[in-house]
């Protein structure tokens, strides 16, 4: 699968889905948040977590 952000392709550990469930490079999305454009790329869906409170959830997914 492709990062529709980067457009580089993607490997399981390495991509996080949104509430919205669209798929991206973590590290893009990340970089979305720092720039405060808190939107799906895809469907504007609103995001709302910041840096910290995303990097938290990846932490405790990665867990699971």
């Amino acid at each position: 699968m492709e990062c529709i952000i980067c457009y580089e392709n993607m490997e399981q550990s390495d991509e996080v889905a949104l509430t919205c469930c669209h798929i991206f490079h973590t590290e893009c999305i990340i970089e979305l948040i720092r720039k405060r454009y808190r939107k799906c790329p895809l469907c504007r869906t609103r995001i709302t977590w910041n840096v910290q409170q995303f990097q938290k959830h990846i932490k405790l997914r990665k867990k699971v």
